[in-house]
């Protein structure tokens, strides 16, 4: 059966291609202005949404829309059977500034050297798009499955997870699952996710700061208005940090990572900060910035050195700042250890917060996510992965990263990141590409674990 389910792979190989760059050309971010009736978080999503649900109809898959476009699914199987679900999105974080995308356009879906560049093409519309050709192939090759395949895909990943929690109150759950919205070969640990807020006020304050970023992503741009243009600056030109310049506004340059990593990125709002606590524009946010985060990205001027050796360290990222009318908000995003009571980081937090005369806001709490590396979920989808890539040597994978898995049971992160052989993970970054040498592979291990696991 391998070698049946290989051919048909290859068979529609140039049709993956195709119906990713479909997905990819729809700028399905979060836009609330657009919303609909049926569209509840913007047109551009339902768009994706209805477009994902048509390639699966037209392969002979049972579709479903939530009426209000929060969710879909579409199945194939015994409607009675076990369920094993597959569960993404099709929202993406957004571009950031424009022309940081010096490959291709966001949307342009364009190949160039071999990648297919986009927004989503890694995070998440291609991953869906290939497990959905996957079960093409699996049908082809004469499959009879015996579980309900079901790929569930949400609309607001990248933000609130009302499409994951709405889809829990209304729909079956799988009793089995996976999430293609990751790393290979596969992750068991994912660490406790935080967003919180300080917001404080500064009536003194004759400015306007302005960073408008998700709370998942390094900002990479700040704006500055006000009348200290000349002192910032003269401040950013010591510290060498990149700006520009307009009228009585200054922009402050910095480079985006995934909040995870934020190691990999340059953030700008701290930047920013530091320039004008030097040039003696300082405010509780700002204070607080300079002192606790300045340029780390571990936490480790607030909690010390907090790590475990499942999970790896502590991550601290600022994703946006607003400083209005004297009124201060900056948005933290944190990723805590899995072997780490979580409870005792964010006491740190709203300590030191309050320190600065600053109120700490909870915004979002995900829980850990632990799997034991010989579950049968875990072994089994290790096997795949070693079976197809000859990679004997690979162990499962920790991960800062919130994927859908922890809000369904018995379920992980698998793929589509080939970490382990140096695929380039440019999730929320300016560029994002899917490396085409990758594809064939990746259809093959996700075809070769459907069929496992629907067995």
């Amino acid at each position: 059966m391998k070698a049946q389910i290989k051919s048909e792979l290859d068979k529609i190989y140039d049709e993956t291609i195709e119906n990713m760059q479909k997905m990819i050309r729809i700028p399905s971010i979060r836009n609330l202005d657009s919303k609909t009736p049926s569209a509840s978080f913007g047109s551009a999503i339902g768009e994706a949404l209805d477009t994902f649900l048509t390639m699966a109809a037209d392969i002979g898959m049972r579709t479903y829309r939530d009426p209000e476009g929060y969710y879909g699914y579409a199945e194939i199987g015994p409607k009675d059977a076990q369920m094993l679900g597959i569960i993404g999105h099709v929202d993406v974080v957004p571009i950031g500034e424009e022309k940081q995308w010096t490959i291709a356009k966001p949307f342009s879906a364009e190949i160039v050297d071999n990648c297919l560049i986009g927004r989503g093409s890694l995070d998440d519309k291609g991953p869906l798009v290939i497990n959905l050709m996957a079960i093409k192939a699996l049908q082809a090759a004469g499959v009879e499955f015996n579980k309900r395949i079901r790929i569930v895909v949400g609309c607001a990943e990248e933000t609130t997870w009302e499409c994951i929690t709405k889809y829990a109150e209304n729909e079956e759950m799988p009793n089995i699952a996976f999430s293609p919205d990751a790393d290979f070969p596969v992750i068991n640990a994912e660490k406790t996710i935080h967003q919180f807020d300080m917001r404080s006020t500064n009536l003194n304050a004759d400015y306007t700061v302005i960073s408008s970023g998700a709370y998942n992503s390094v900002a990479d741009n700040v704006t500055y208005i006000g009348d200290s243009v000349s002192l910032i600056t003269t401040e950013l030109d010591k510290l060498g940090y990149e700006y520009s310049t307009k009228d009585n506004s200054l922009t402050v340059k910095g480079k985006s990572a995934h909040s995870m990593a934020c190691h990999l990125g340059i953030n700008a709002i701290s930047r920013l900060a530091q320039a004008m606590v030097k040039a003696g524009i300082t405010s509780p946010a700002l204070q607080f910035i300079n002192d606790k985060i300045a340029n780390t990205s571990n936490g480790e001027l607030i909690c010390g050195d907090v790590k475990d050796n499942v999970s790896g360290k502590l991550t601290l990222n600022i994703g946006n700042i607003e400083i209005i009318n004297g009124k201060e908000k900056v948005g933290f995003d944190t990723r805590i250890p899995v072997l780490i009571d979580h409870k005792d980081i964010i006491k740190k937090y709203q300590v030191a917060i309050e320190e600065y005369q600053g109120q700490y806001i909870p915004i979002k709490l995900q829980d850990k996510l632990y799997f034991d590396e010989n579950s049968k979920l875990v072994s089994t989808l290790m096997e795949v992965y070693k079976d197809v890539t000859g990679d004997i040597e690979a162990k499962p994978l920790s991960s800062g990263g919130g994927t859908y898995s922890r809000a369904v049971d018995n379920c992980v992160a698998f793929g589509t990141v080939f970490s382990t052989f140096y695929m380039d993970d440019s999730m929320h970054q300016p560029n994002e590409r899917f490396e085409l040498k990758f594809l064939s592979q990746a259809l093959e291990i996700y075809a070769q674990a459907i069929y496992l696991l629907q067995k």
